[in-house]
């Protein structure tokens, strides 16, 4: 199992910490959000998909995890979701294709990380497809 310190941010802007905690069980993934006390735990069969679930069970009390995977511009290729349990995902850039350097961890975090909810990023990967 490996644990993930997480950054959450709530509506009125103010930090909390939490922890993912990312397990596999044959082809199940699981991932749970330790924070504040809480626990919300989902599953599914790529990390991609879980932290989509848990984001939008997130999206309720209106909190959102600070990484890559839920960042407007990061997406993932049906290759990662295939050969890395989705953990990996690709920045996009309007008229670009991605490449090999544009790999990033969902569930790292950096200074590009644009926070958006799970249709805000369906949405720019989609408008992303039709610029490229």
């Amino acid at each position: 199992m490996n644990n993930i310190d997480i950054e959450v941010v709530p509506v009125d802007g103010q930090s909390n910490k939490g922890t993912f905690k990312l397990s596999q069980d044959g082809r199940v993934c699981h991932l749970v959000l330790s924070m504040g006390g809480q626990e919300f735990e989902v599953e599914a069969l790529d990390f991609w998909s879980a932290l989509v679930e848990l984001r939008e069970e997130l999206a309720g009390p209106g909190l959102t995890p600070v990484c890559y995977g839920a960042s407007r511009h990061v997406y993932p290729s049906g290759l990662c979701l295939e050969t890395g349990s989705g953990v990996n995902a690709y920045k996009l850039r309007m008229g670009e294709l991605s490449g090999p350097d544009d790999l990033v961890n969902i569930f790292d975090t950096g200074p590009d990380v644009e926070v958006a909810s799970v249709k805000e990023q369906q949405e720019f990967f989609e408008t992303w497809q039709k610029s490229i």
